[in-house]
C-alpha cells in the first residue's frame, strides 16, 4: 500500500475550535484504549527513570563526592529494575523496558525537563505530569504546536497546571538551544509531515534532547486501514475524524520507511520498535 500525501482536515487552520476539540478528543480515546498511549509511556518510563537516577547521583556527587553518587545510583538501578532492562542492541542503544509498575520504588523528586512536539490539546503532557507525580518525579513539560488554534485550546486546558507550558512553534525548526530538554517526545505527528519535513523534525528532536527521545505513530498497513474505516463508520462522530482517521493510516510510515527517515535525519542509531496494534516507536537513548 503506497503512502498517501493528501492533507488532513486537522491540518487546516479553517477548522472550527469546537470541531477541532471534538475530533482530538475522539483520537485521544482511541489512543488510550487501542495501544497508542501505552506504547509511548512504556518507552518514556525507561527514559524518565534513567534521567531521575542520573540526576540524583549527580546531586549526591556534588554533596558527598563521587563515591556516594555511584553507590546511590547502583542501589536505585537495582531497585527499579534498570539492570535487567539494560540489554543493548547492535547499535548500542537500550531497548524498551516495561518497568516495575505503579508500586515500584519512588526516585527522589528531581526536576526533569520534557518537550512534547505537536502537543495537540496537551493530553499527553497532562497525563504524563500526573503519572510522574504519582511516582515521585517532578517534571517541567513544554508542549509546542504549529497550529494556532491547537495552542489556544491547549493553553486554556493547562492554564492552572504550573508544570506545563504551551507555546506555538514549528517542530521542523524548534526555537530551542541544543540539549535544552532532558527528554523529548512526539505522538501521532510524524504522519502529518512529508518525508523531508519528517526527517527535519526528527533531526530537531535529536538536537534539543539531552538524554533521549521517543516518537510514536501509526504504522501503515492494510488491516490498520480497514480498522480505521470501521471506526469511522460505526464509532466516530466528528466529520473531521471520520475523514482523517483512515487518511492518517494511509499517510503513515512503515518501519522500513521510518528507518530511512532516521538515516536522512542523521540519527541512524535510533531504534524503530513495532508494537501491536500497528504502532511504531522511534527511540533514541543518549
Amino acid at each position: 500500500m503506497k503512502r498517501l500525501y493528501a492533507k488532513e482536515k486537522l491540518d487546516e487552520e479553517e477548522v472550527e475550535l469546537e470541531e477541532l476539540e471534538r475530533s482530538l478528543s475522539e483520537v485521544w480515546q482511541v489512543n488510550r484504549y487501542l495501544g497508542g498511549n501505552p506504547v509511548l509511556f512504556k518507552h518514556l518510563e525507561r527514559l524518565l527513570r534513567q534521567t531521575a537516577i542520573a540526576r540524583r547521583a549527580q546531586e549526591l556527587e556534588l554533596k558527598f563526592g563521587q563515591g556516594a553518587g555511584l553507590e546511590q545510583r547502583a542501589v536505585l538501578e537495582q531497585r527499579t529494575g534498570l539492570e535487567q532492562g539494560a540489554a543493548q542492541n547492535s547499535q548500542g542503544k537500550q531497548r524498551g523496558w516495561t518497568g516495575s509498575g505503579p508500586g515500584s520504588v519512588q526516585v527522589d523528586r528531581v526536576k526533569i525537563k520534557l518537550l512534547d512536539v505537536a502537543t495537540g490539546l496537551a493530553d499527553i503532557p497532562m497525563a504524563l505530569e500526573k503519572w510522574c507525580s504519582k511516582r515521585g518525579m517532578a517534571v517541567e513539560i513544554v508542549g509546542v504546536d504549529i497550529h494556532p488554534k491547537m495552542v489556544e485550546l491547549a493553553g486554556k486546558r493547562t492554564a492552572h497546571q504550573k508544570a506545563i507550558q504551551v507555546l506555538q512553534a514549528d517542530g521542523t525548526a524548534l526555537p530551542f538551544e541544543d540539549n535544552s530538554f532532558d527528554i523529548v517526545f512526539s505522538n501521532l505527528a510524524l504522519h502529518h509531515l512529508d518525508d523531508g519535513e519528517a526527517s527535519r523534525m526528527l533531526g530537531e528532536i535529536d538536537r534539543v534532547a539531552r538524554v533521549g527521545w521517543v516518537v510514536t505513530d501509526l504504522e501503515r498497513h492494510r488491516l490498520a486501514l480497514l480498522s480505521a474505516r470501521m471506526l469511522a463508520k460505526f464509532i466516530w462522530r466528528s466529520p473531521v475524524t471520520k475523514h482523517d482517521g483512515p487518511m492518517s493510516v494511509q499517510r503513515s510510515y512503515t518501519a522500513r520507511e521510518a528507518k530511512e527517515l532516521l538515516a536522512q535525519a542523521g540519527v541512524p542509531a535510533a531504534v524503530v520498535h513495532r508494537h501491536f496494534p500497528f504502532r511504531l516507536a522511534l527511540v533514541c537513548h543518549a
